[in-house]
């Protein structure tokens, strides 16, 4: 049984609310204790959870509409608070309060806080009961409608409304599924897709339209990819889209690159990294030289650490390149190539290694060519950044005979 379970039955016990029998009895489920309970009727919800905050030594919380800040409230994409049950209702500049209906949903918090969406602060958790989340939700949704609504009924400049509450959601990108009945429109939050909209057929064919002309797309339902740019609140946003026909109409995918993000001031610690982790990366930063090489699953943030650090160290007396599949942020004293339509890793990372970079950055590893190659170049004095996915790092310390440092 998990800790959070031991330490909210040994509470039940000592308040008297369970006897020792009871609890034995109880824990025979393999479900968590808390639905147990209230599966039996021995407890409801809301009863349940005053209990657990007890317990587990977290606040237990009940707010009124009028005293949850629409500030903070967007500080966590409505999809994910929809799904997970999971609001933000206040903020300062240290902290940002949040209540959750359940603390195994935490997680996806945390997954946010470690991609730097709250800029550093401390976030102070809280237990609350359904009827909370119900009325936070509906002032959440009520002024999403106030600011986007009218723009994404109507079927005019819908591509750029539908851009702006993704941003807006804090959304890496999206996908919108054409069908006969209308359009279904999810948001890709940290690793998951949540649905955030449902949008009438003719919206949906305008918003397809729209794309198509800004991506300088082919008015067809066939494969192809395409990119345009737009500025957003003083932010450059690159928006890559691409589509493909399916039974019932045709798919297409949004991903949303903010040009500012890796320049707008994150720091390594609002990023998530501390300790040896952090102290290793200092060490390399003040060396300028050797291997890094940061991993991760897709959406943990890999790129956008990538090019923090890139910010915190170009400088227009710096050489810096960089190698990826698709270009995300654009670095101002950066080359920066893009990789595919017949262009290799291997073949991009050896003509920008005959430049001679100070710094450089290769977003993916996928092959033993290039792993020699960013080997080979580490050892030279290239100070080498690499992004790969979790569990690969370790494919690559092995060519590098176990050196470097590894950020996970």
């Amino acid at each position: 049984m998990r800790s959070d379970d031991q330490l909210f039955g040994q509470f039940l016990v000592d308040a008297g609310l369970l006897s020792r029998s009871q609890l034995s009895d109880l824990r025979a489920s393999e479900a968590p204790l808390s639905k147990t309970l209230v599966d039996l009727g021995i407890m409801g919800e809301d009863e349940v959870r005053r209990a657990q905050a007890h317990a587990l030594g977290v606040p237990f919380i009940v707010i009124e509409p009028h005293d949850i800040s629409i500030e903070a409230l967007v500080l966590i994409p409505e999809p994910l608070a929809r799904a997970r049950g999971v609001v933000a209702f206040a903020e300062d500049e240290a902290r940002v309060s949040v209540a959750v209906l359940d603390l195994s949903d935490l997680e996806a918090v945390r997954a946010l806080e470690r991609e730097g969406h709250f800029g550093g602060r401390k976030l102070v958790m809280h237990l609350t009961t359904r009827e909370t989340v119900k009325r936070a939700l509906l002032k959440y949704q009520k002024h999403l409608k106030e600011k986007f609504g009218e723009l994404l009924s109507d079927g005019r400049h819908v591509a750029h409304a539908l851009i702006s509450h993704a941003l807006y959601s804090r959304a890496g990108g999206a996908h919108v599924d054409l069908g006969i009945h209308g359009a279904l429109v999810r948001y890709q939050v940290g690793h998951a897709l949540h649905e955030a909209m449902r949008l009438p057929l003719q919206v949906g064919h305008a918003l397809a339209r729209e794309l198509k002309i800004l991506a300088k797309l082919m008015p067809v339902a066939r494969p192809q990819t395409g990119k345009f740019k737009l500025e957003k609140d003083g932010e450059v946003v690159h928006v890559h889209v691409s589509t493909t026909p399916t039974v019932g109409g045709e798919r297409m995918h949004i991903r949303l690159a903010r040009v500012a993000r890796g320049a707008e001031g994150y720091t390594l610690e609002a990023l998530g990294l501390h300790g040896e982790n952090l102290s290793a990366l200092r060490l390399s930063l003040e060396r300028r030289r050797g291997l890094v090489v940061v991993s991760g699953p897709v959406g943990s943030g890999k790129s956008t650490l990538l090019y923090t650090i890139l910010d915190l160290l170009q400088h227009p007396g710096v050489s810096i390149a960089t190698i990826e599949e698709r270009v995300e942020y654009r670095l101002p004293h950066a080359a920066q190539t893009e990789t595919g339509s017949g262009v290799s890793t291997a073949a991009a990372l050896r003509a920008t290694l005959r430049q001679h970079p100070d710094i450089l950055m290769v977003g993916d590893v996928r092959d033993q060519e290039t792993v020699s190659l960013i080997v080979a170049a580490a050892a030279r004095g290239v100070f080498v950044l690499v992004g790969v996915d979790l569990g690969a790092a370790e494919f690559v310390f092995a060519a590098a005979g176990h050196s470097g440092d590894a950020l996970k």
